[in-house]
């Protein structure tokens, strides 16, 4: 995939990219996911002229620290869970997500290391099959929560 058009086209394709991966219905918190992404990616998209497959961590750190820390400690938390499922779905958790603390990772912005709690509702990214990068490929998408484990895999 290119670089989006303009800053339409890149929020569409992040609500598209999360779309696919988050579970649970399109009501209450996964919609609100979704326009938050979308709201992510034209800002970036507004900067750098890029769309969410061309992100690297500086860009999403960048709205972290400028735009979230403009909002309520409350508000900046909830585009950080955004972000972090945006980053679960590009399957670059383990190299980003380390970047990306700041006050904005817990609700009342206090600093500090966050505890163990109740697992995120995550998708873990399971490796395309088709070496052609401009292929969509449906995959399965694994999703844990706790110690159950459930496979979505798409119609064929």
């Amino acid at each position: 995939m290119g670089r989006p058009p303009n800053q339409l086209a890149a929020g569409r394709e992040a609500r598209e990219l999360l779309a696919r991966t988050l579970p649970g219905s399109r009501r209450g918190s996964v919609k609100a996911h979704l326009h938050r992404a979308e709201a992510i990616a034209r800002l970036v998209w507004r900067r750098w002229h890029l769309g969410p497959r061309q992100w690297q961590v500086k860009h999403l750190r960048w709205y972290l620290s400028v735009h979230a820390t403009r909002q309520q400690p409350s508000t900046a938390y909830r585009h950080w869970l955004t972000i972090r499922a945006l980053v679960h779905a590009l399957g670059r958790a383990e190299q980003w997500l380390p970047h990306l603390s700041g006050p904005w990772v817990r609700p009342t912005g206090e600093p500090g290391t966050l505890r163990n709690g109740r697992p995120p509702k995550l998708p873990a990214v399971v490796q395309q099959t088709s070496t052609n990068r401009n292929e969509y490929v449906p995959r399965e998408v694994h999703f844990t929560t706790g110690g159950a484990k459930s496979v979505v895999t798409p119609n064929e």
